[in-house]
């Protein structure tokens, strides 16, 4: 502070017309003051530029630019309007060179009519005599006048050398910065996977649902796109992993998972985030092991302790399917719900994902009755409203097609199956997540079967049940536990045990549990074992791809 007692401060004030609060306080060792006022800040000349929040293509407008001589001189004045391009280069639009007394106003209109969706953005300045130069910036977005059109041609291509020929007709009538054309050749053409990898939000938000149904694509999304010569999505792992994190805050003690957080878990619901959480392990994720096991758990108990049900069953074929996935599957409960309550089931989904629970466990005969009862439902049902597994007639198609390729059952329907799909996507104005997810993956599973790739689904073989018996429960012992391979190329990967010697381990091992448990529980034990042998022999086969 001056001996007169005054004090001078600087102030950096952004680009603003108005007025502002002064305040001071000022203080000695024995006394405190302030004092507090309104201070009118403007620039020489007042600028204001108006101009639209937003425009449709193909509309005009006009740009409002008002100027107010306040204190500068009476002297001609220089207005110019200039449009920024993205590269930051400048055009010009306007000029005026109005002239202005102290206190006269100007007002000037700029046409414009934007040639380009996008963002817009427009500088004006004023500038006269003793530095005066204001400046202000407006921007707007410009959209399509109408929501996207999508126009999908489907073709058949003659054995050795057919040709298809691509014309402007495609894109007539569209806007050039937006359209894209995109051809896909092969099992998967009709389905559009490149339109459902650009239409695919792929960052992870919302409900349990939601997120696992945006997500789930993810774990796949850059080995389509490679296929099909699209850029692959550099932070994939990234988001893959926040979607884990997101559903897994929803997960609650006894390992069920809930739509918005751990309360009220909704055990189809469990199955379908459980099958994302695996199919992410599987691919190298790191997934806690604890949460899973509960989740497991939880879907293992939901089986040991369901009632007998007379229709419905969606979310017990999803927990069996995930089970099995894990190797985990109760095979007797499996057969007992092919042998007598397979047309209970509800929707197509249930009955495919019984069946590939089974195709899993090595029951061929029984996983194709399940998936021809799943093909059959595809016909019959009827409409999608009232849904309690989020599903549809275009979601239940997707996820039955993914499962019949990815486990090689019934394969040679999947051909038809992929048809009826493109025929009820073609009707549809609008496609789900869901729908948009399995539809990515079944586009994927035939991908893989036109490859000759056999993804195996369970992340370890069948386990042996526990054998208990009245005679003696103190006795309890597991079968012997095989891993199976993620995936298997070609022929022979891994040929596995010979079937001599898997029942020569089998027979001892029988010999070893049958000693002081009893008759029965020894039967038991050996039907088990029985059950193992042969199941491990059909493994075999599978891997040497006879």
């Amino acid at each position: 502070m001056k001996a007169d007692g005054t004090a001078e401060a600087k102030f950096d004030l952004p680009d603003f017309n108005g007025t502002v609060r002064l305040m001071a306080v000022a203080w000695s060792a024995g006394k405190v003051g302030s004092t507090g006022s309104d201070v009118l800040v403007r620039d020489a000349l007042a600028l204001t530029v108006t101009a639209p929040r937003f425009l449709s293509l193909g509309d005009e407008a006009s740009i409002a630019i008002d100027v107010h001589n306040i204190e500068g001189p009476d002297t001609g004045y220089q207005v110019t309007a200039e449009q920024e391009n993205p590269q930051g280069l400048a055009t010009s639009l306007a000029q005026r060179n109005p002239r202005l007394a102290p206190n006269q106003r100007s007002a000037e209109r700029i046409a414009i009519k934007p040639a380009s969706l996008g963002r817009h953005v427009y500088n004006v300045r004023v500038s006269g005599p003793d530095g005066i130069e204001v400046r202000r910036r407006v921007a707007l977005e410009v959209m399509p006048p109408a929501n996207d059109i999508r126009r999908t041609v489907v073709a058949s291509l003659a054995a050795k050398g057919g040709r298809l020929s691509l014309s402007s007709d495609l894109l007539a009538d569209l806007i050039p910065s937006s359209a894209r054309l995109a051809l896909n050749v092969g099992p998967s053409a009709g389905m559009d996977v490149p339109g459902l990898l650009a239409s695919l939000d792929r960052y992870p938000y919302g409900c349990a649902e939601q997120t696992t149904s945006r997500a789930l694509p993810l774990l796949y999304v850059n080995d389509v796109a490679k296929r099909i010569g699209l850029a692959e999505e550099s932070q994939l792992k990234e988001r893959v992993e926040k979607a884990v994190a997101r559903v897994l805050e929803m997960q609650d003690a006894s390992g069920a998972f809930g739509i918005w957080g751990p309360g009220e878990p909704d055990l189809w619901l469990t199955g379908y985030v459980t099958d994302f959480l695996t199919r992410a392990k599987e691919l190298g994720y790191t997934i806690p092991e604890r949460q899973l096991t509960q989740a497991l758990d939880r879907l293992a108990n939901f089986i040991s302790y369901a009632q007998d049900f007379e229709k419905g069953g969606e979310a017990r074929a999803y927990a069996l399917y995930v089970l099995a996935r894990n190797g985990r599957a109760p095979v007797g409960e499996l057969r007992y719900y092919v042998d007598t309550r397979l047309e209970r089931f509800s929707s197509a989904l249930a009955q495919a994902q019984i069946g590939a629970a089974l195709a899993m466990t090595g029951d061929k005969p029984r996983a194709e009755r399940a998936f021809r009862a799943a093909l059959t439902r595809m016909g019959d049902d009827a409409a999608d409203n009232g849904r309690a597994d989020y599903g549809s007639r275009l979601r239940d198609g997707a996820a039955v097609l993914t499962l019949v390729s990815e486990t090689r059952t019934l394969i040679s329907e999947a051909p038809q199956l992929a048809r009826v799909i493109e025929r009820a996507q073609a009707t549809r104005t609008y496609t789900s997540t869901q729908e948009q997810a399995w539809m990515l993956l079944a586009a994927r599973a035939l991908s893989d079967a036109a490859a000759g790739t056999r993804r195996l689904d369970a992340a370890r073989g069948p386990r042996a049940e526990r054998c208990r018996s009245r005679d003696a429960p103190h006795r309890q012992r597991r079968g012997p536990q095989r891993r199976a391979d993620a995936l298997a190329r070609g022929i022979g990967s891994r040929p596995g045990w010979s079937r001599r010697r898997q029942q020569r381990r089998g027979a001892g091992l029988g010999r070893r549990l049958g000693h002081g448990i009893g008759a029965h529980g020894r039967a038991r034990c050996l039907e088990r074992l029985h059950d193992l042998a042969q199941l491990s022999h059909a493994r075999w086969h599978t891997h040497r791809g006879k």
